[in-house]
């Protein structure tokens, strides 16, 4: 039975996406983790309807200690300055620089804000909180080099989805002393506890994502005998931080998704930042399920929520 709050269109893209990962191939002798990034990058095309006009996009190698870090800058006609660092989602395991080159591209040209997307360290390789150390190095870069790339380091935001939103949160709680005009949190990943509410109720719902796969994707970040410590570093659990932390944050635009186990918690954050003082522009995005950012060219309802992203992005880069 279908349910009727969900977006049809999303739905249907669901219902193809379980289609089409029962049928890919995966190579043999790969860990999981690369098997379950092989399904989501084979899958990536099922959600590109067209090319998007007026962004241009270059890929470039950050010289990092002990690495090579690839991002992809997107510039939009009209740009005027500010940009957006993005950190993919794909619950820490998953995700790249190629699974969210659609959202990226759709983004950029919705609100005219140049974005750099970082293809940071992702676990069980790399734990916790090695993404957030990525994340800061690519701010600090950018900092630096900003004007020759075309860029305002002074309006500079981190965002992400989901997993991203989590790395993007936790780097700003990490580093409370770089300068960030704007947070853009979608549907994002707060307590490894997964204890809301909404991890019950809508687990699973329109064949979406699942409390169980929550669990492991934290547990893969974090460690599976992770301790207290961590689980009360505001870092890994951004839900942990205390209201001085939470209040010295930049604006921020929080968006749920109304389909998704991750919807109270992300809804509980943006109150309590509201309370706190900080300028906090929250919505919930009806209909929709978690990964809706990457659907705007199949769901136009998903399309109707990155346009008000944008629209909020633009607008505070520009103050």
């Amino acid at each position: 039975m279908t349910d009727p709050m969900i977006d049809p269109a999303s739905l249907a893209y669901f219902q193809a996406l379980a289609l089409h990962s029962g049928g890919v191939v995966v190579p043999t002798g790969v860990s999981e983790a690369e098997q379950r990034r092989w399904q989501v990058e084979a899958a990536e095309p099922l959600a590109r309807r067209h090319a998007v006009a007026g962004v241009t996009s270059h890929l470039l190698s950050l010289t990092l200690p002990g690495q090579e870090l690839a991002v992809r800058l997107y510039r939009p006609e009209g740009a005027d300055g500010s940009v957006l660092v993005y950190l993919h989602g794909g619950g820490w395991v998953t995700g790249s620089l190629a699974t969210h080159d659609l959202l990226c591209r759709e983004l950029a040209q919705r609100s005219r804000v140049t974005i750099l997307s970082v293809g940071y360290r992702r676990a069980p390789e790399n734990p916790h909180p090695a993404a957030q150390e990525d994340a800061l190095a690519v701010v600090d870069w950018l900092r630096q080099v900003g004007p020759a790339l075309g860029v305002d380091p002074q309006r500079l935001a981190l965002g992400g989805d989901s997993a991203g939103a989590h790395l993007a949160l936790g780097a700003a709680l990490r580093a409370p002393g770089v300068p960030l005009a704007a947070l853009l949190l979608l549907y994002p990943a707060l307590d490894p506890t997964c204890s809301a509410d909404s991890y019950t109720t809508l687990s699973g719902v329109g064949g979406g994502l699942t409390r169980a796969a929550m669990v492991d994707y934290w547990a893969a970040y974090l460690g599976r005998d992770v301790d207290a410590d961590t689980l009360h570093d505001p870092s890994a659990a951004p839900v942990r931080a205390d209201d001085a932390a939470l209040a010295r944050l930049p604006p921020c635009c929080i968006v749920s998704a109304a389909v998704d186990p991750l919807r109270d918690e992300a809804e509980a954050f943006a109150t309590r930042l509201t309370t706190l003082g900080v300028a906090v522009e929250a919505w919930r995005a009806d209909g929709l399920m978690h990964g809706f950012a990457r659907l705007v060219q199949v769901s136009p309802a998903a399309a109707a929520a990155m346009d008000r992203a944008a629209a909020w992005l633009s607008a505070t880069l520009a103050q």
